[in-house]
């Protein structure tokens, strides 16, 4: 979790504050010539002395309480390293303390070189566990496996330092000052700790999310600083000698600030961050269940409201905060307790329950409402209560009475469509998907026959391919079509039917079925072919009559006019005609009538026209003679 800003601006603010000061102070003092604050072996410098280390050695023991119980098990890597840096550096600055020229004996006579031993150690050691902490180190084990370690390299270095000190390079000599060697180590120490200082600095930068890694940057500059008064000091009262543990001491401060941070102050400040996200995420369930469209309450396990929506409190016709901690007997209406009783029980022994209930309201008019209750489990996984969520659904009634309604109105409708009319559906490739039983009755196919086929099934061959493809052109454009059409029943029998198509489809898309309405009016055609037949036609020799005549003449000349190619009319009548109806009667002259019009048929081609006039005249009419 990213911290706080105003934290991280702090740390960095007081991290570079200290950078600064440490960095003049140490700018001040350098070019001062060298001088003693106090007498060699002075018990107040002496006393002073001790008291720098012993804060020193306190604020280490600090550091290592807090690792040892502060740290969270994903800091282990840090807690083992503090343990383990902190513990040797506490024991090594009290023997440098105690092994200081003019202390008493440990061991030993106590002398410069001693402490200084001493001092190398604990400021070694402290650099390597910054090191540790920077590189992310992860030490194996347990914190009691480190302490341990820790003390016994305590034991060790106070053997080292108390009997072999010859072991090691010279540090010191009495009159002449501080030793080459040691120069050396003072500024490998800087050069170790200023570089530790940048890695943080730069770490804390990059992340922004760790505001005790100022701190530690700082307190590795600030060491570092102070090792450069330890280059050239000529006695152990030297004035520099006591201003570069003030600089330690400092340095200590900020090292404790960022462990506290680390081990004390981040999740303190985090269980605050918690607590607020907490509180924040409450009040914005509690604005979403304000807005939810449905009552919602929590009960515990006696049956008391522990929570309950603005919208379940009006309905249950009380304030919220007059609600909560009381019992649902006390508050549901006395006509519905025993049901809402019922079904918490369900809910509290595990089985979820829904339920429908009515009850009226202030103005006597019914009110409807679907609860859907069940069981709050806590994190052991036990009942602690139940949830209960209120809908109200009168307006859903509504509509599903008036849908039923309407529902009833449209089967009605259908009912009384099915009566009179013809009606097919079929989807968007024209597979009929339904029928009627006035569809099955004229057109003689069972149901089952006609289910999964298309109306080319009864197709008469009465009309052109152009007539189907401008019907559906129209309906797959998503208009009505409407016309007459003649089909073919399953006997063989044509029928006539006035047709009205009607495309449906997905808004703004291409029609996904089709409803065809027909209305039969073959007996309406027969009637129009035969009054047509009788205006067009002669009734005794079925030739075209004169009317019929003068329209194929007319058509005859346009055509001819069009394509310049000759016609002719021939004009005939019978010799002695009323000689035949005399002698044999109009019987056998209506015989000869009807053969002579057979007769001039066969000669005559399937373009050209053969008409009665009346009596015994005929005309033929020829077209295209060239």
């Amino acid at each position: 979790m990213a911290m706080n800003s105003n934290a991280l601006e702090r740390s960095r603010s007081v991290a570079a504050w200290s950078c600064a000061i440490a960095t003049m102070l140490l700018l001040a003092v350098l070019p001062l010539p060298g001088f003693s604050l106090f007498e060699h072996g002075s018990g107040l410098m002496l006393g002073l002395h001790l008291l720098l280390e012993m804060f020193s050695v306190v604020v280490s023991a600090l550091v290592v309480v807090i690792a040892w119980h502060a740290f969270k098990s994903h800091d282990t890597q840090y807690a083992h390293t503090l343990i383990f840096t902190f513990t040797v550096v506490a024991g090594v600055d009290l023997l440098h303390a105690l092994s200081y020229p003019g202390m008493p004996d440990l061991g030993s006579p106590g002398s410069t070189s001693k402490a200084i031993f001493f001092w190398f150690m604990g400021r070694g050691v402290e650099l390597l566990g910054v090191w540790l902490v920077a590189l992310k180190v992860r030490l194996p084990g347990t914190r009691w496996h480190w302490q341990m370690a820790a003390i016994f390299t305590v034991g060790v270095l106070f053997v080292l330092g108390t009997w072999r000190l010859d072991w090691f390079p010279q540090t010191f000599e009495l009159g002449v000052g501080v030793t080459p060697f040691k120069r050396y180590v003072e500024w490998a120490l800087f050069l170790g700790n200023l570089v530790a200082a940048v890695w943080f600095w730069n770490h804390a930068r990059l992340t922004r999310d760790s505001p005790r890694l100022y701190y530690f940057a700082a307190a590795c500059f600030v060491m570092g600083l102070g090792e450069l008064t330890f280059t050239s000091y000529m006695d152990p009262s030297d004035f520099l000698v006591i201003f570069g543990h003030l600089f330690k001491v400092a340095a200590y401060a900020l090292i404790y600030a960022g462990t506290f941070m680390l081990g004390m102050r981040e999740p303190y400040d985090l269980l605050v961050r918690s607590e607020q996200a907490l509180r924040d995420k409450q009040s914005e369930l509690n604005a979403v269940l304000a807005q939810v469209p449905a009552g919602i309450a929590r009960l515990d396990r006696n049956g008391r409201y522990l929570y309950v929506n603005e919208l379940l409190a009006r309905r249950l016709g009380k304030p919220a905060e007059e609600i909560i901690g009381q019992p649902f007997e006390a508050i549901v209406s006395t006509d519905r307790r025993a049901d809402v009783s019922y079904h918490w029980g369900r809910a509290i022994s595990g089985t979820p329950s829904a339920y429908e209930g009515q009850t009226m309201d202030d103005h006597g008019r019914p009110s409807y409402s679907s609860a859907w209750i069940a069981s709050a489990r806590g994190e052991s996984g036990e009942i602690e209560g139940a949830v209960a969520v209120v809908i109200d659904t009168t307006e859903q009634r509504e509509l599903q009475q008036r849908l039923l309604a309407s529902l009833n109105e449209v089967a009605d409708l259908k009912t009384a469509l099915d009566a009179h009319a013809i009606v097919a559906t079929t989807d968007a490739r024209g597979v009929i998907t339904s029928v009627n039983d006035k569809f099955c009755e004229i057109s003689k196919y069972s149901r089952d026959e006609l289910l999964g086929r298309t109306h080319a099934i009864i197709n008469s061959g009465r009309h052109p391919k152009s007539f189907f493809q401008e019907l559906w052109l129209t309906i797959s454009s998503g208009k009505v079509w409407t016309g007459e059409i003649c089909n073919r029943a399953k006997d063989g029998t044509l029928y006539w039917v006035n047709t009205t198509i009607v495309p449906y489809g997905e808004a703004g898309g291409r029609p996904v079925r089709y409803v065809a309405i027909r209305a039969d009016i073959t007996e309406r055609k027969l009637i129009e072919e035969h009054v047509q037949k009788i205006a067009y036609q002669d009734a005794l020799t079925g030739l075209p009559n004169r009317r019929l005549l003068m329209d194929r003449l007319q058509q005859g000349m346009a055509v001819s006019g069009r394509s310049g190619l000759f016609g002719a009319l021939l004009l005939l009548d019978l010799d002695h005609f009323k000689d035949v109806n005399d002698t044999l009667g109009h019987d056998q002259g209506d015989l000869l009538l009807q053969e002579v019009s057979r007769r001039l048929i066969e000669g005559v081609r399937q373009t050209d026209t053969v008409a009665r006039l009346g009596g015994d005249e005929f005309v033929v009419l020829l077209a295209d003679l060239g």
